[in-house]
């Protein structure tokens, strides 16, 4: 029990009362801090037995709330720094009662920071400091180290703001303005997210709160975030760095900005989404500094990686990544692009966006507004004599039939699609309403692909797959042997047990037998049938190999591959 509410209280009566002590007990001790240590100490009285007199000496209830369960619009009235900071937590709500368990009821100054944050009245519940400090690394996450500084930051802004209606940005001076709080809250969000190596940044209104995450290998983390009351402000100020209306909230709306550090430089590409609270906020995160990944370390396996460097070495043709968004296609493609690249050819791109400039490459981004589309600029790409030509996507029949007349007329055609596998991504040509005799003769090939996340060097550990995981994978026929890895959770990846990203391929060549099968409209499966008898092994056989060599695990492999088995 915590010393200072003991001494706020004084128990001496409450122990008589109970039966506890003696009056010769309380008369021969120093003081009552010593007389309750004596008694814990000799076992006589328990912590839950000293905080229930004092809950009913001071009128509120006690309650254990170390496994409290409690509900994520509740624990968003009440920020963690507040938490932290007075040792309470709220448990529920009802009406416009929220009751909210601390150390110290007696705290008028921690009520009343409950009552202003939460817009709601407060009853106490008393509860020890630590079953409460349990309760809150629980439910907010253990302390951030990021999280102090945006408290610092959010002090200093908050009064600048003001709780004027509609004022959306501190008063700063010009000069004065790179300094502002806000500013320096948008730049450390940046910062931190280039460090981590998020690719994008997430900031989610509430109604009382907000949430900041990062999607770091293709999970989303909760991060450190500033006052709930500094969303609209730090909202404008990515506005005002993109070039978006600041007075614009019912419209979705996009932009971008490059950023700049000392360390690093990015495109930043801003979305913003018109919810119920406020604007959600998107930022994708280009990274310039981050170099681009070879054709060897994309993580082919066996002899895909020599079939795969055949196929794109073809004079012309079609060849297709697919995969859904966030799937590293670009980043294939890219690498595809750097390793062909030479003197004696002319490579040119279409894209949305240009994610990473390629020197020898004439890189172009299109700008619907002014009229430059994929199938217009594709057409305009062909008249200065390209040999390769890579399009960021074909998303309409008029891009697929140019993209067909440049393969038909002598130029590599490098593009992505959208499906879950490779057989699926042939006939999704057809679908789109080509001819099946032209995408038969003029596709190469098409590659699916999918990324997974690698276990942590630096935690990993050998382990025993679930037996429902094993079951499962057995059931589809896969007999293989263990040791299996994983990561069991450090410093360097965030108690994660993963860290970075590894490809995992399906690829398919357009052989005689898959020409046929496209040409008379066959299905998907039966086209996937003749493709893994002449050499495709599926996404879940690649996922698989790569568990088995401890890359990752297969828990991992179930996740990630589970649309393509």
């Amino acid at each position: 029990m915590e010393h200072s509410l003991v001494e706020v209280i004084n128990l001496e009566e409450e122990l008589l009362d109970a039966g506890i002590v003696t009056p010769e007990e309380v008369g021969g001790a120093g003081d009552i801090l010593e007389l309750i240590s004596r008694l814990l100490e000799e076992e006589r009285v328990t912590e839950d037995t000293l905080l229930d007199l004092a809950a009913q000496k001071l009128g509120v209830p006690y309650m254990d709330v170390s496994e409290y369960d409690i509900e994520s619009a509740v624990l968003g009235l009440i920020s963690a720094k507040t938490a932290r900071r007075y040792q309470l937590i709220p448990l529920f709500r009802f009406d416009n009662t929220l009751n909210v368990a601390i150390a110290n009821p007696n705290d008028v100054h921690a009520l009343d920071t409950a009552r202003r944050e939460s817009g709601c009245e407060i009853e106490p519940v008393l509860s020890s400091a630590e079953a409460i400090a349990h309760l809150i690394d629980g439910k907010y996450g253990k302390g951030d180290p990021g999280q102090e500084v945006f408290d610092t930051l959010s002090d200093e802004a908050l009064p600048a703001v003001g709780s004027v209606p509609g004022h959306i940005l501190p008063s700063f001076e010009e000069e004065d303005l790179a300094d502002a709080p806000v500013v320096r809250i948008v730049d450390l969000l940046l910062q931190r997210a280039v460090a981590e190596g998020a690719s994008d940044i997430h900031l989610e209104p509430g109604e009382r709160s907000l949430r900041v995450r990062f999607r770091v290998d293709g999970r989303l983390r909760g991060m450190a975030s500033p006052n709930w009351q500094l969303f609209a402000p730090v909202v404008s100020r990515i506005k005002i760095l993109a070039e978006m209306d600041i007075a614009e909230k019912r419209l979705p709306q996009d932009g971008r900005f490059e950023y700049r550090s000392e360390n690093s430089a990015a495109d930043i590409r801003v979305s913003t989404y018109p919810t119920s609270f406020g604007e959600s906020v998107v930022l994708r995160i280009l990274d310039k500094a981050r170099s681009l990944v070879s054709l060897e370390n994309l993580g082919f396996e066996g002899d895909n990686l020599r079939r795969y460097g055949k196929l794109v070495k073809r004079p012309y043709g079609i060849f297709l990544v697919s995969g859904p968004t966030g799937s590293g296609k670009t980043t294939t493609l890219y690498a595809t692009l750097a390793a062909l690249k030479s003197p004696e050819k002319n490579i040119m791109t279409l894209e949305d966006p240009v994610e990473y400039q390629i020197p020898g490459v004439r890189q172009t981004q299109t700008n619907p507004k002014a009229g430059l589309t994929f199938a217009t600029g594709l057409r305009s790409i062909l008249r200065q004599d390209p040999d390769i030509l890579m399009i960021g996507e074909i998303r309409d029949s008029e891009t697929l039939d140019m993209a067909v007349r440049s393969a038909m007329t002598g130029h590599l055609v490098l593009s992505t699609l959208h499906t879950n596998d490779a057989p699926s991504g042939i006939m999704r040509l057809v679908d789109m309403g080509a001819e099946p005799f032209l995408v038969a003769s003029s596709t190469v090939g098409v590659m699916a692909q999918r990324l997974m996340r690698r276990i942590c060097e630096d935690c990993r550990v050998q382990y025993s797959s679930s037996p429902e995981v094993l079951e499962e994978l057995r059931n589809e026929g896969w007999n293989g042997e263990g040791p299996f890895y994983r990561g069991q959770g450090c410093k360097a990846c965030r108690g994660t047990g993963y860290r970075g990203r590894v490809g995992i391929f399906e690829l398919m060549t357009i052989t005689e037998g898959v020409e046929r099968l496209v040409v008379e409209k066959a299905p998907a499966s039966a086209i996937a049938r003749v493709a893994r008898g002449e050499g495709m092994v599926p996404l879940r056989e690649a996922a698989l190999a790569k568990a088995q060599r401890g890359v990752t695990t297969l828990e991992e492999v179930l996740e990630v591959t589970a649309s393509t088995s």
